[in-house]
């Protein structure tokens, strides 16, 4: 497994009312996708210093693949990792989720259709006879395409796929005429808005609303150490308040003195990354930043139920909101 590592060490507050601190606990960290600005709340919770401020000795991995981060969090080599809740609903298998939604970060889907202004896929109905561009094959955009489709009453057969990745030449694929759409992160949509490319974009939330990235644990920290869970979401919602109000530039450049953040020589495309993705984090109002929102959670699975993807009997059963 490919995996990398930064360490953030510090204490918070290294006397508190004349008695010294007590030593800072190792924590670490996984990303699913290594340190692209995609995990900036992660890599800002290290870099400044909001993971020390709640005790921590922070050490934050960057896996590649969102299978290989959940092992290593299942193995016990890493704490917290983030997952879709499609992810969890899928590993269930039916029975019991090996892994908890502890928080929400994105509260919107950070996928969306793609098509070009002047050949446009307007809704789920257009896809029917064409060829829908996804990210990789049965993987996450392909199960939110049969989610669409079944909301559409399309039979998927009656839709081809092509597996064209997470990026912006997807377009040329369009104009080539071998896929008619394609669907893509909200980074790729923030990219190409940045090219000025001459597209229609739409969430595949109009279809299949539910929670889209969550930070995860197992059942068994989640049981046995409440205390570091609930430290650990005090670290994660202090950096994302410092992301929403501070200034960017300022902050980027302190996460890159960390982490190897790729993208890092064109940072106004990071921060046009940026100002699409903190959006996402806030569609359900800023009282619901982190929180698992349950009429999310509950949509979510009856999509998937009706869907035929996955059977969930109890969307509650997948996530937990500590006080905090």
């Amino acid at each position: 497994m490919n995996l990398t590592r930064r360490t953030g060490l510090g204490l918070a507050g290294a006397f508190a009312l004349g008695r010294p601190a007590r030593a800072a606990e190792p924590l670490t960290v996984i990303t699913p996708g290594g340190f692209g600005i995609d995990f900036m709340e992660a890599m800002n919770a290290v870099a400044g210093g909001h993971l020390a401020a709640q005790g921590f000795a922070p050490t934050l991995l960057g896996a590649n693949g969102q299978a290989a981060a959940t092992n290593q969090v299942l193995a016990g080599q890493a704490k917290f990792t983030r997952a879709s809740a499609l992810d969890l609903f899928l590993a269930a298998q039916g029975g019991p989720p090996p892994v908890m939604a502890i928080a929400t970060l994105y509260q919107a889907s950070t996928f969306h259709v793609i098509s070009r202004a002047d050949r446009p896929i307007r809704d789920a109905a257009d896809f029917a006879g064409k060829t829908v561009g996804v990210v990789s094959v049965k993987g996450t955009t392909e199960l939110l395409l049969d989610l669409m489709l079944t909301s559409a009453g399309i039979p998927k057969e009656r839709v081809a796929r092509a597996a064209v990745g997470n990026n912006p030449g997807a377009l040329a694929l369009i104009d080539a005429g071998r896929i008619d759409c394609f669907i893509a992160s909200v980074s790729v949509v923030a990219r190409l808005g940045a090219e000025r490319a001459s597209v229609l974009v739409w969430s595949t939330d109009r279809y299949a609303a539910m929670p889209s990235q969550v930070w995860i644990t197992t059942q068994g920290t989640l049981a046995l150490e409440p205390d570091t869970v609930t430290r650990f979401l005090r670290a994660l919602s202090a950096s994302c308040h410092e992301l929403l109000t501070g200034d960017f530039d300022t902050l980027l450049a302190r996460m890159a003195a960390r982490f190897e953040i790729p993208g890092i020589r064109s940072p106004a495309e990071l921060r046009a990354v940026k100002e699409a993705i903190t959006p996402l984090w806030l569609s359900q109002g800023e009282a619901n930043l982190l929180r698992n929102v349950p009429e999310l959670w509950a949509h979510g699975a009856a999509a998937v139920n009706t869907a035929g993807i996955a059977k969930v009997a109890d969307a509650t059963a997948f996530y937990a909101n500590l006080p905090p």
